[in-house]
């Protein structure tokens, strides 16, 4: 095997260099992909209709609700959030949604505090229903598994379903390159 050590390549004529027919080109020992460019996606769903009551008004989770890990493979890279689940709330309130990120057993609200997502208040009593939706731009800053996750509270009890009228839970995460 021969080894060709070049800095620029350049086509000949025109803006496309090619392979031969039939070949590829191995970039598994180094890559650097262009800015803007996806490089991994992953996707969590989840159809169980399975529901989560709570009345806390402190952020709460469980395993009914959106949640994906990411290992990113460059530290620099940024992470495009997309999550979605049905909720359903009882009698006057409010549901606050935000996304978690844990790193290393770290949990940080990306909100810093501040709800966002769907945040909808019912007027009196009866049920209410909602497909809820989070899109959020995380950096972040290092190449180990990276858990995002949804996390919800109440001013009065809440329930959570992820198939009310034919929806369901789910996330998405797309690691961005810089």
């Amino acid at each position: 095997m021969s080894t060709l050590a070049v800095n620029t390549i350049t086509a000949e004529t025109g803006n496309t260099v090619s392979l031969a027919s039939g070949k590829t080109l191995d970039a598994s020992q180094g890559f650097t992909p262009p800015a803007g460019h996806v490089i991994q996606v992953v996707t969590y769903a989840d159809n169980t209709n399975s529901q989560f009551q709570t009345s806390s008004t402190s952020y709460v989770t469980s395993s009914v609700m959106p949640g994906a890990t990411i290992t990113p493979k460059f530290s620099n890279s940024k992470i495009l959030i997309q999550a979605m689940i049905g909720m359903q709330h009882d009698e006057t309130g409010q549901i606050e949604n935000t996304i978690y990120r844990t790193i290393g057993g770290t949990a940080t609200d990306l909100s810093g505090g501040n709800s966002y997502g769907l945040a909808f208040k019912g007027t009196g009593t009866g049920t209410f229903w909602a497909e809820c939706s989070i899109t959020w731009s995380d950096s972040p800053g290092t190449t180990n598994p990276v858990e995002y996750k949804w996390y919800s509270r109440a001013e009065s009890a809440v329930n959570i379903s992820p198939m009310h009228h034919s929806t369901s839970v789910s996330m998405t995460l797309m690691e961005i390159a810089q």
